[in-house]
């Protein structure tokens, strides 16, 4: 192993460093830290607070293995190698036993400062590494006020005799807060609504355990039994915090005396070792009450600490106090209890007093030496451990490790000593460097260089005993391990490496994998992989792993942007110092179809004159692709938007796409187009143009494609007034000649110039009776006519205008000129008034009236026609729409139903055909030959023969009814020769049936009642259901009934509201019915 210069001089100085008292090595450094810090925060430097020989030192921190009330700060801080203190774990200083103890002693400001204590050593920068110094770290912990003032429990109660004295006080639970200085000091205040109760004059102490409660009037349990008060506490901090409790005052019948303690405080010394269970104080109380108001029971004051309730147990009659768990004087805890017992009698309102209790726990030699054994752990100090190394060739006092020394015994109990036993004190040895009370520190180091080839372990024994009487002894066995030199370089199997990986693929996709080997052990043998950062693509590709060499991507590959990458991997050993190899990969990428081809622009605008001929060119566009053969040849196509086709055509002009072009496979129409919506006078087609590599799979680009269509004066000015509905106008010989009687107007599709309509007369005015507004189209007289007249003016509308390309169109009005009152002024610049022979005019000066017996039809009411025609047309095309669309629901529900229908077929025709042959057979009313016209208007009816009023009774206006108010009104239609054809036809399709229902028809028979309104062909025995009979309707026109108005099988029943006295009868025939005949059901609808 190699050294490096001038180290021969450290080993003298080491030496005479390990000779010099262990006092004058010694430094001390103090810093401060709040509470609450999060691990690794950083508290000062060690380097910053020592001599200038600490810049190149080692730092390491000595654990201190003392009792619980140590202020060692080992627990919460870690030195690192180079000095720096940081928080190891989070401290709660209010949790810190030293930084508490307020709250246990009588006078808890003998606390003045929360400090946490440790040593660190130093050792100089040499190859041996010595000891050279020790250094004491207090570090002060500064209080944050996080935590609010609390009670042991959830509310206070407080009993008062209700003869208690006005402005005597009683006590109730002080608030504790865990807080130091002004962030436990708490203030409070009371809230009583009655203002009975006051707090009692006091000075601000965060050790007070009792608040004084003064009572400011008298009290009377017969008025107020019970006071419900809230008592505040709040802490003295900048940004106090408060907590409040409720406070419950019970009032209580007069007990004069409470029990009273021969002494105020007791106080006695306990030995850890005292047997358990045994009284070990016995208190007595004195009440000069008698019976139960006499009798003083004891308990633990309230809030006495969980430790008191732990160790100890009241016997609440007699007052002894037993011990009833083991004392440990090792525990902090257990070294000196300080509580509160009262006294109380057993009366209904029973009084109390209190006296304090200080029990303090002597200690015997009841532990053993505890060695620990520390070993450097760098960066982040010292590790314990039962195994400590040594590397080979290490020079002898090399330094092992720290061993430290407690024993939680006190006096000469707690002064213990340690050494190696005999066979390895010629190996190793033990250095004492730092004594403190209960507490040791010794360096082990070794007395020889090591050879690991010879020997690579041993196991070392260390004794420890104290000078207790009878002494206490213990043993460390340690096992060193003697370590290897790293001397072996790691080696490739290769110096180049080749792979080949497909582009594209997802991060964390293999390349390959590289394996080095080292002939090393242990560390020294294990081989670590890492990329070159230096080399030209390393940021492409990673380790899986850094104990192999397996290749990964990071990022995916893009070939077109490299299509070679190379860089170098590096083997190192896990050694100290380490060694390594390196190699070069070469990663050669594979193409695929990953570009998919783009346009040179993503919008391309065009304009076209409407009307061009198919084929005519609209534009050129380019595309491109940055991969190569067919995954770079583009074709192209047109995308158009929904519901609307484009009339273009797009092809390429070269074998690999790059340009295209737009064509017109259509005429154009700009009139046809719609206006964009961000230009009022543009029309334009917008579709999308998409561009298709041939890779597999292909790839495509899209750009946005405006073609502005232009307009052509292709549109002649369409007449609206005059039109086909208003040809013609009247005008009063008196109109007056400066205001138009009608207003013309023309319209034309096209835009500008070209959809500009200018008027003018060609013909039928010979005499310039007339004058027109070219522009707004108003035809107004030049002069009044001296006579009534009629004129047919041919009127011409033109565009454009002073255009080569105008167009035109012409149209015809007669002007009648009568003699008529001329229409009053107008009332505003727009209306005219009405003539005397019609209505009002109306704003636009359109509206002509109405004079004696000539019609004078305006512009305005002829609009109002045609929009009342096309609101009535519209109306009623919407009804038949909804009556198509509910029969179409019907007919669906109908159709849902024909398995149904289906079953009952059957039946319901045979029921049809035996009801026609009852009503009907082979004979037919006379009046009803072929072809020969039924009378309209007739009302036949069928009604039941049981339960019905009597024939004959007048129904109303159009005749006698032979209904009754309870028979089945029958309706007929109207068409009756028609009719009459269809039901022969149909008669003859049921002749077969008839035979199959004689035997059913023998069981129904009705005789039709003999009456001068029947036919005489009726008169006979008719074969019908028995609860119906046929009656004649009457004529319309005569009033009289005649068998003629009756329609053969036209007939629809309907049935009536039945009285309410019949309801039950007709119930019953109905049930009857329905067991023996066929229902009597008659559809109209069934026979046309």
């Amino acid at each position: 192993m190699s050294h490096r210069p001038l180290d021969w001089w450290l080993v003298p100085l080491s030496l005479l460093l390990a000779l010099q008292p262990v006092w004058s090595m010694q430094r001390q450094v103090s810093f401060s830290t709040v509470e609450e810090q999060p691990p690794g925060t950083l508290v000062g430097s060690l380097l910053d607070s020592l001599d200038s020989a600490s810049e190149n030192a080692t730092f390491g921190i000595i654990p201190n293995k003392g009792d619980g009330v140590s202020t060692s700060g080992d627990a919460y801080f870690s030195v690192d190698s180079n000095g720096q203190v940081r928080v190891r774990q989070r401290i709660d200083r209010d949790q810190l036993e030293q930084c508490n103890r307020r709250l246990q002693l009588p006078n808890p400001h003998l606390l003045e400062q929360c400090v946490l204590n440790f040593q660190v050593f130093r050792f100089s920068s040499s190859a041996q590494m010595m000891f050279d110094a020790t250094v004491d770290v207090r570090i002060s912990i500064l209080d944050i006020n996080d935590n609010a003032p609390s009670w042991s429990r959830h509310s206070l109660e407080a009993r008062l005799s209700e003869d208690f004295p006005v402005r005597q006080t009683f006590r109730v639970e002080a608030a504790k807060d865990r807080d130091y200085g002004p962030n436990g000091t708490l203030s409070y205040e009371l809230k009583d609504a009655s203002g009975t109760f006051s707090i009692a004059t006091y000075h601000p102490d965060s050790s007070i355990e009792w608040i004084a409660i003064s009572v400011d009037k008298p009290l009377d349990r017969e008025v107020i039994e019970k006071y419900n008060l809230t008592l505040v506490a709040k802490d003295s901090a900048p940004s106090p915090r408060s907590a409040s409790i409720k406070l419950f005052v019970l009032m209580e019948d007069v007990n004069d005396h409470a029990p009273v303690f021969n002494q105020s405080h007791y106080s006695l010394s306990v030995n850890e070792s005292a047997p358990y269970p045994r009284p070990i104080l016995q208190l007595k109380a004195d009440d000069p009450d008698k019976g139960r108001n006499g009798e003083v029971e004891y308990i633990f004051a309230e809030a006495t600490p969980a430790a008191v309730l732990k160790h100890f147990r009241l016997d609440p009659m007699r007052g002894s106090v037993t011990l009833k768990q083991t004392l440990d004087y090792e525990k902090a805890d257990s070294r000196l209890f300080h509580f509160a017992i009262v006294a109380r009698d057993r009366a209904q309102s029973p009084r109390s007093s209190t006296a304090q209790v200080t029990i303090a726990v002597l200690d015997v030699n009841d532990c053993p030496p505890q060695l620990t054994v520390y070993k450097m752990s760098p960066p982040t100090g010292m590790r314990e451990t039962s195994k400590l190394t040594l590397k080979e060739n290490s020079p002898a006092n090399s330094l092992l490790g720290i061993a430290v020394l407690t024993d939680g015994d006190s006096d000469a109990a707690g002064d213990a000593s340690c050494e190696v036993q005999a066979a390895q004190s010629d190996r190793f040895r033990l250095n004492l460097f730092r004594e403190v009370p209960n507490q040791k520190t010794y360096q082990i180091v070794s007395r020889q260089v090591f050879d690991r080839e010879q020997r690579d372990s041993y196991r070392l024994s260390i004794e420890c005993r104290d000078r207790g009487n009878p002494p206490l002894s213990s043993t460390v066995q340690l096992d060193v391990d003697i370590e290897d030199v790293n001397d072996e370089s790691p080696s490739f199997a290769q110096s180049r490496y080749e792979f080949r990986v497909r582009e594209n693929l997802p991060p964390m996709s293999r390349v390959g994998g590289i394996d080095a080997a080292d002939r090393d052990a242990g560390r020294n043998g294990r081989v670590s992989y890492a990329i070159d950062q230096a080399s030209p693509d390393a940021d492409l590709f990673r380790l899986g792993s850094t104990s192999r060499g397996d290749i990964f991507t990071s990022t995916s590959l893009d070939r077109e942007q490299k299509s070679e990458l190379r860089f170098s991997l590096i083997a190192t050993d896990h050694g100290s110092p380490s060694r390594n190899a390196t190699t070069q990969v070469v990663v050669r990428v594979i193409d695929e179809n990953d570009v998919a081809p783009k346009f040179s622009a993503e919008q391309f605008t065009y304009e076209l004159f409407e009307g061009e001929p198919i084929g005519t060119l609209v534009g050129n566009l380019t595309a491109f692709d940055d991969d190569e053969g067919l995954n770079a040849n583009i074709s192209y196509s047109i995308q158009s938007p929904l519901a609307q086709a484009v009339p273009f055509s797009i092809v390429s002009l070269d074998s690999g796409g790059r340009t295209a072009q737009i064509r017109t496979s259509a005429k154009v129409d700009r009139e046809a187009l719609v206006l964009l919506a961000n230009r009022a006078d543009e029309k334009a087609y917008m579709f999308t143009v998409r561009a298709m590599d041939r890779g597999h799979p292909p790839l495509t680009g899209t750009c946005r494609v405006k073609v502005i269509i232009l307009d052509r004066n292709d549109n002649s000015p369409d007449w609206i007034v005059p039109s086909a509905q208003l040809s013609a106008v009247n005008v009063s010989r008196h109109e007056q000649t400066d205001r138009a009687f009608i207003e013309l107007k023309a319209v034309d599709s096209d835009d500008g110039d070209f959809g500009r309509v200018r008027y003018s007369i060609l013909a039928g005015d010979p005499h310039g009776l007339f004058s027109i507004d070219s522009i707004g189209g108003g035809l107004k007289l030049r002069r009044k006519p001296t006579s009534v007249g009629r004129y047919r003016l041919t009127l011409s509308a033109s565009d454009c205008p002073g255009c080569n390309e105008s167009r035109s169109s012409t149209a015809r009005l007669t002007v009648n000129v009568i003699d008529a009152p001329a229409r009053p002024p107008r009332l505003d610049n727009r209306g005219i008034a009405g003539g005397s022979g019609g209505g009002g005019g109306d704003n636009r000066g359109g509206r002509r009236t109405g004079v004696d017996d000539v019609s004078d039809v305006g512009i305005d009411e002829q609009h109002l026609i045609i929009g009342l025609i096309v609101c009535t047309a519209a109306v009623a095309i919407l009804a038949v729409c909804a009556i198509l669309l509910a029969r179409c629901l019907l007919a669906r529900i109908a159709h849902s139903g024909a398995a149904k229908r289906a079953i009952e077929k059957q039946q319901r025709e045979t029921d049809m055909a035996h009801q026609e042959a009852l009503l009907f057979g082979d004979r037919l009313p006379a009046g009803f030959p072929d072809g020969a016209a039924a009378t309209a208007g007739g009302t036949p009816r069928v009604r039941p023969a049981i339960g019905c009023g009597s024939p004959g009774e007048d129904s109303g206006k159009g005749g006698s009814s032979i209904d009754g108010g309870c028979g089945y009104q029958v309706s007929t239609l109207a068409n009756f020769d028609k009719i009459y054809i269809q039901q022969q036809q149909h008669l003859q399709s049921r002749t077969r049936n008839r035979q199959q229902n004689q035997n059913q028809q023998q069981q129904y028979t009705t005789l039709l009642p003999a009456s001068s309104h029947l036919h005489p062909n009726q008169q006979q025995q008719r074969t019908l259901p028995q609860y119906y009979e046929i009656v004649q309707g009457s004529n319309s026109s005569t009033g009289q009934t005649s068998a003629d108005d009756v329609p053969a099988r036209a007939y629809t029943i309907q049935q009536p509201q039945q009285p309410h006295h019949q309801q039950q009868q007709t119930t019953q025939q109905s049930s009857t019915l329905s067991r023996t005949a066929p229902r009597p059901i008659f559809q109209a609808s069934s026979f046309v």
